[in-house]
C-alpha cells in the first residue's frame, strides 16, 4: 500500500494539517477501503494502482471516520477526522501603492481569500506589473506564501480584456488593469474566480489555473 503523504506529493497536493495523518494511514492499512472526497479529481488518477483500497465519495457527509478531503475551498465546518489536501490551482493578480507596508498587503490577501472561502495553500502563483517587481510588500508576500512572483510588462497586461478596467490605474500605472489582467495571464484563463477587490492601497483578483487538454 502507498504512503498517504507520498500520494499527496506525487499529486502536488499540500497537506493542510498533519494531525489526522496517522489515523488516515492506519485506516488504509486496517480497513478494506479509505474514503476519498475529491470533487476536482486531483488525487484520483494517482490512486488507480490501489483502487480496491480507496472509496471515491461524491459528498463528504457520506464519510464516516478518518478519510481524505481534496479541495481548494475552505469547508464551512470541517470534518474533524478528515486529512485535508490542497491542490495548488489559484493564480493571484496583485497591485499595491508604492511603499505599502508588507504586513498590510499580506493581511489584505489573507482576508480576501478567507472571505471567498479559498485555502491559502491552494495559491500556486502570484503576479503583478513590472514597476512593482522590487516592491517590498510584493517580495515579502511571495516569501510568506512560498510561491513565485510572476512579473508582467505593461504591454502584456494591456493586451488582456478585463471586466473592471480603471481610468485611475491607467493614469497612474499606464494600463487599464493590473490585478485582473495579471491573474488571467498567470492562470492562462479567460475568466476570473474573484473580480478585483481593493482596500487601502491593495488590489487583488484570482483565477483558476487552466488545465492542459
Amino acid at each position: 500500500l502507498p504512503a498517504v503523504e507520498m500520494l499527496a506529493r506525487e499529486a502536488d497536493l499540500e497537506i493542510e494539517d498533519f494531525a489526522n495523518l496517522p489515523a488516515v494511514s492506519r485506516r488504509l492499512v486496517e480497513d478494506a477501503e479509505l474514503p476519498v472526497y475529491d470533487p476536482g479529481s486531483f488525487l484520483r488518477p494517482f490512486l488507480a494502482p490501489w483502487s480496491d483500497h480507496f472509496q471515491i465519495i461524491d459528498q463528504e457527509d457520506k464519510a464516516v471516520g478518518p478519510h481524505i478531503r481534496v479541495d481548494y475551498r475552505l469547508e464551512a465546518a470541517g470534518h474533524p477526522e478528515a486529512l485535508v489536501m490542497r491542490p495548488k490551482i489559484l493564480a493571484l493578480g496583485l497591485g499595491c501603492h508604492k511603499g505599502l507596508p508588507p504586513q498590510a498587503l499580506e493581511s489584505f490577501v489573507k482576508t480576501r481569500l478567507r472571505e471567498a472561502s479559498l485555502a491559502e495553500k491552494s495559491v500556486a502563483v502570484l503576479a503583478t506589473v513590472e514597476i512593482r517587481r522590487d516592491e517590498p510588500a510584493m517580495t515579502a508576500l511571495s516569501q510568506a506564501f512560498n510561491r513565485p512572483l510572476i512579473i508582467y510588462t505593461k504591454a502584456e497586461l494591456e493586451s488582456v480584456a478585463t471586466p473592471n478596467p480603471s481610468a485611475t490605474v491607467l493614469r497612474r500605472i499606464g494600463v487599464p488593469s493590473v490585478c485582473e489582467a495579471a491573474a488571467l495571464l498567470a492562470a492562462g484563463a479567460d475568466q476570473l474566480l474573484i473580480d478585483k477587490q481593493k482596500s487601502d492601497g491593495c488590489t487583488l483578483a484570482a483565477a483558476i489555473l487552466s488545465q492542459p487538454d
